[in-house]
């Protein structure tokens, strides 16, 4: 399958899916408190507006998010630039920021790019 096939039939999957993703609460008081003291930012591997689209589904929409996706960069993860391009569009050093991350590639992404970073799958959301 050529590439652009696989990434139009990815975004298509995630489109008519996204309705399938149910909040977690602790994760969703995590991001609004997070929103309170500092500028907040999703960088994702994912296309920017599918994530957009997950947190409207997800009622996080509201917030005002910087949102890295990956057609805003290239390399993608576990490159850092993505994590680099969403420090320069919050107006802060990449030592300042804390990333909350959910795979190898992206812990690999925010460390090589010189912030702090939580492991989220060693975190028990209830």
């Amino acid at each position: 399958m050529p590439d652009e096939t696989f990434v139009e039939a990815a975004r298509a999957h995630w489109f008519a899916h996204t309705d399938l993703i149910r909040p977690i609460a602790a994760a969703s008081a995590a991001a609004r408190s997070a929103a309170e003291h500092a500028p907040i930012a999703v960088v994702s591997a994912n296309y920017s507006d599918v994530v957009r689209h997950g947190l409207t589904v997800v009622g996080l929409d509201d917030l005002p998010w910087t949102i890295v996706g990956r057609n805003d960069v290239t390399p993608t993860k576990p490159a850092p630039d993505a994590y680099l391009h969403a420090a320069r569009l919050l107006g802060v050093l990449p030592d300042q920021c804390l990333a909350h991350e959910d795979t190898d590639e992206g812990i690999t992404a925010a460390t090589t790019a010189g912030m702090n970073v939580i492991d989220i799958r060693h975190h028990h959301w209830h």
